[in-house]
């Protein structure tokens, strides 16, 4: 293994080490689970390339393939892409959150129930200037699509004016807003909501004694 020009470093494979000819190190890597390898110089050197991890068990920018390697192999529909520099890598990773938040930003909206004025909004900020010091308002976050509130929303309503188990948070604000002494919690999931009336109405408290005395915040 010796000579001038490029040469091969073999990070993962049979004989981790750096060859002369692409021959040599390929038979260290064929058909071997994970392996990492990469063209390098001389004096085994790899090109001072910067890695962009979109999609990963750590996603994130990486000085190497080296490290770049290690955070997407075996990891299903990984995604990732070699920068020119450190730079242009900071760039694209930069480009990649403000995608994912716009996503989500598209995705979601927010319904006001109870409020100055009904209705959805396309962010927070005007959906708090519905809601802010308005007595007993009502809102949540929803599907921008459906219309539909994002995610779980079951509730148990251990004290209100209706006690029971509901499946969105509009009726279950209708029991527990300014009722004193409410007592309410989320659920998991409709049997999770089930299981902890059943242990409410059977022992008298909830088995968790978690109640939230005030209203969810701005995601509910």
């Amino acid at each position: 293994m010796s000579g001038g020009g490029k040469k091969y470093a073999v990070y993962e494979g049979r004989n981790p080490g750096v060859y002369d000819t692409w021959r040599e190190a390929e038979a260290q890597v064929r058909g071997y689970s994970g392996n990492c390898h990469q063209k390098v110089d001389s004096y085994g050197r790899a090109d001072p390339k910067p890695y962009v991890v979109y999609e990963g068990a750590k996603p994130g920018v990486y000085p190497s393939w080296k490290d770049a390697h290690s955070q997407v192999s075996g990891y299903p529909g990984a995604h990732y892409q070699r920068a020119d520099n450190f730079t242009d890598a900071a760039n694209k990773w930069c480009d990649h959150k403000c995608s994912q938040t716009q996503a989500m930003a598209d995705k979601n909206k927010y319904v006001v129930h109870k409020g100055r004025a009904p209705g959805m909004y396309n962010t927070w900020g005007e959906t708090n200037d519905q809601v802010r010091g308005y007595p007993g308002n009502c809102h949540e976050k929803v599907d921008s699509n459906t219309g539909t509130p994002s995610g779980n929303k079951h509730y148990v309503v251990y004290d209100g004016a209706k006690p029971g188990v509901y499946d969105n948070w509009h009726d279950t604000h209708d029991q527990v807003s300014g009722y004193s002494g409410k007592q309410y919690e989320k659920a998991k999931s409709p049997e999770d909501a089930v299981n902890k009336w059943t242990d409410f109405k059977t022992y008298g408290a909830t088995t968790t004694g978690q109640f939230s005395g005030t209203y969810p915040n701005k995601g509910n």
